[in-house]
């Protein structure tokens, strides 16, 4: 199979990365922590998932490879099978702070379009589960370490075992010798060889000792057969009333979280209902009938009685301060008078000034008749003369008269006639105010002012009101309060009525809280949730207040007959003892008989099956030494000759110990340097792909695997792989040496 193309959508710490890939060698290239090992790993995602084990101290494949912004690790795969047929491999794990992961696993054949979901890829294409795929095509970093003996005392897993397990199991970590020898410890455990010791033996000698004690007992069980039986009919009771005093525990379990659920319930709906009628409450004191209503009609009726109380007042009060008014002088009569003054005033000035001219005129007269020599000027002089007296008169006249007007003006604070009516107005007005009733009628007229103000406001807003309250509008004005007076009743009754509804819910939902104090909410409703799909679930929840009494009633009652059948149990336990001073009735050694016999029986069943085990595992050593150990070392031989110039063979004995050879020398792989202890185990790797995976060969993913092997013999090893065109290899590395010489080779390289 052929990888044409990774896109990794969300792994690790890639997002959202398209890698093309091509047949043969591809090298992908990339410094430390820039997501080899994530890209890598993606693979065996796509193919097998992200296993949910981890080590004892580190995090689990999932923890480690789940993206911690998405929360997903998704992707999908191009690929070529064997055939020619293009594949689409899709996964995408989804994980989730309140629930578990969820995982989509789909192979679409892009030509057809055929879809199988939920199935693992590597396991549809290649035939074998992860360990195997893992074991032989994935070799990540740790992997290409070969295995050492740590220490005497306590030895780890060494390279020759390291080499069988690889060879047996795919998979060097899993050690067949302490496989073996496990086997055998457990094997000696439950018999020995010479069937002297171990568990069955000890069995067997137990089975012995109690059939001897019940032969004997059989002697005297004449006397407790009946103590017996009746002891067997009371445990027949006691089972029977422990199986209904269950019945009842379970019944009443799920009966009390039923109850505390319908309890959470029923404080939800009161807090609903509370709210509800809160609301409405709202409502209402938010609506143009709200609270305030009432209180607002009431300020308008009074406002309106107020008025009429002024009305009245003023009706009754205002003729005595007319009457006052009344003795103040008339003002029009005031202002005829100055007006006539000012026109006889007006009249002398104009009969004075007429005097003037006429002097003026006599005296030109007469300069005119003398310089025309005429002797008729005494008549001129006479006019003359009668003209001057009556001019000093009518100046005496008009002094005195405009005297007089000036008087009056300045008495009634006037500049001038013209002005003389607003003078006398505001002078009698403010003689008027002067008096105390003249004060109190004005304090009147602007208190009925006031109150005709708040009066037209109060009947507008009671006529708003009566709109709002869709009431009529009647010509008198207290019918409508009167109307509107029933309105707010009503609306104070629904009020009331509402606010003890309040009061009654405030008054459960306390009951019901105090009920559910400590009461973890959401554990309850889940286990009430769960507890309902149960049959004693459906049971509790059919039960109404007389099926719960009457369950009650039969519960104690079961509880009672049990307490009593204890008692008889005891008392006839106690007769038995007296009588037979057995250790064990017949029927008990007769259980524990058949007890040891069954556990005989089921320890030798696995005694047989430790051993089938070991023979297997024996064997398959065998089978491997015989007949895929040649093909593998050869296949291994190959590479290493062509990635080496000092050893042309890779050598596996019987006892799985792995070298490297050539015409005249052989050295075993503690002898190694690391770099070619690891080409060795690479090329193991590789030769064991080969003949695991005959039909659809899988791709060889390398991980940093070449880390200690020299730049030449990387060469060799690209050149290798390359030749090999009908597999495909992809090399994760942040090392030149690899990049380059994969480039030289021609070779697919990608800088990550």
């Amino acid at each position: 199979m052929i990888l044409k193309s990774l896109h990794i959508i969300s792994f690790g710490g890639l997002r959202n990365r398209d890698i093309d890939l091509s047949g043969g060698v591809n090298v992908i290239d990339g410094a430390n922590e820039s997501g080899k090992s994530s890209a890598a790993m993606f693979i065996k995602f796509i193919f097998y998932g992200l296993s949910a084990k981890g080590a004892k101290s580190g995090p689990t494949e999932r923890q480690r490879y789940i993206n911690r912004e998405t929360m997903q690790a998704s992707g999908f795969i191009i690929a070529e099978n064997s055939r020619g047929q293009i594949y689409r491999l899709e996964r995408t794990l989804i994980a989730s702070d309140d629930g578990p992961l969820r995982e989509r696993i789909r192979i679409i054949n892009q030509a057809t379009g055929d879809t199988v979901s939920g199935q693992n890829p590597g396991e549809y294409f290649f035939g074998v589960p992860e360990e195997v795929f893992t074991g032989t095509c994935f070799v990540a970093q740790a992997s290409a370490v070969k295995p050492t003996v740590s220490s005497i005392s306590r030895p780890t897993l060494g390279a020759n075992s390291a080499v069988e397990n690889l060879l047996t199991s795919a998979d060097e970590n899993l050690d067949i010798a302490k496989a073996v020898k496990k086997l055998d410890n457990v094997r000696r455990e439950l018999l020995y060889k010479n069937g002297s010791g171990g568990e069955i033996a000890e069995l067997k000698k137990k089975r012995a000792e109690l059939q001897s004690e019940m032969e004997s007992s059989r002697e005297r069980a004449a006397d407790i057969i009946s103590a017996s039986t009746s002891l067997d009919d009371i445990k027949n009771r006691i089972a029977s009333l422990e199986e209904q005093k269950e019945h009842y525990g379970k019944l009443f379990a799920a009966l009390d979280k039923i109850t505390v659920k319908r309890r959470i319930d029923a404080a939800h709906q009161t807090r609903e209902k509370i709210a509800k009628l809160e609301s409405a409450i709202s409502d209402m004191d938010a609506s143009p009938l709200g609270v305030d209503f009432e209180e607002s009609l009431i300020e308008a009726e009074r406002d309106i009685r107020a008025y009429d109380e002024e009305c009245i007042a003023y009706d009754e009060r205002m003729p005595e301060f007319d009457a006052v008014a009344n003795d103040l002088p008339n003002a029009e009569e005031i202002v005829e008078y100055i007006e006539r003054a000012a026109a006889s005033a007006h009249f002398r000035l104009g009969m004075f000034i007429g005097m003037i001219f006429a002097m003026f005129l006599s005296v030109g007269t007469i300069v005119a008749m003398y310089f025309l020599n005429f002797n008729a000027y005494i008549i001129p002089l006479g006019l003359g003369a009668v003209a001057f007296v009556l001019w000093v008169v009518f100046l005496i006249l008009m002094t005195k008269k405009r005297r007089q007007l000036h008087t009056l003006l300045d008495e009634w604070e006037a500049e001038s006639v013209d002005e003389i009516e607003i003078a006398v107005h505001d002078k009698l007005e403010t003689l008027h105010r002067s008096t105390e009733v003249a004060q109190e009628r004005e304090r009147l007229i602007d208190s009925l002012g006031a109150a005709k103000l708040r009066f037209d406001a109060a009947e507008e807003q009671i006529n708003n009101m009566a709109y709002a309250a869709n009431v009529e509008i009647f010509d008198d004005i207290y019918d409508t309060i009167d109307a509107l007076h029933g309105v707010a009743s009503a609306l104070r009754e629904e009020r009331g009525r509402i606010a003890s509804k309040i009061e009654n819910l405030h008054g459960r939902l306390e009951v019901l809280t105090e009920q559910l104090s400590g009461v973890d909410i959401t554990t309850a409703e889940l286990d009430a949730l769960s507890v309902m799909n149960t049959e004693y679930g459906k049971m509790a929840a059919d039960l109404d207040t007389d099926g719960i009494k009457n369950a009650l009633r039969e519960r104690d009652f079961t509880e009672g007959a049990l307490n009593a059948n204890y008692k008889r149990r005891s008392s006839l336990e106690e007769k038995l003892t007296e009588v037979g001073k057995l250790s064990h009735t017949p029927d008990q050694l007769a259980t524990l008989i058949t007890a040891a016999d069954r556990r005989i029986e089921e320890l030798t069943l696995r005694h047989d099956a430790i051993e089938l085990a070991k023979s297997a595992i024996l064997g398959a050593g065998e089978s491997m030494r015989s007949g895929v150990i040649p093909k593998i070392s050869e296949a291994a031989s190959r590479i290493i000759s062509g990635a080496t110039e000092r050893y042309n063979k890779l050598t596996i004995d019987s006892a799985f110990s792995c070298g490297l050879s050539n015409e005249s020398d052989t050295v075993t792989s503690e002898y190694l340097s690391h770099g070619t202890g690891d080409l060795a185990y690479i090329a193991l790797r590789i030769a064991l792909a080969d003949e695991v995976f005959r039909s659809e060969k899988p791709t060889i993913i390398f991980d940093e695997s070449f880390a200690h092997i020299d730049s030449s013999r990387i060469k060799n090893v690209m050149r290798i792989l390359s030749v090999a065109s009908s597999n495909q290899y992809i090399v994760f590395t942040c090392r030149a040496d690899e990049t380059n010489a994969a480039k030289t080779l021609g070779c697919n390289t990608i800088k990550l």
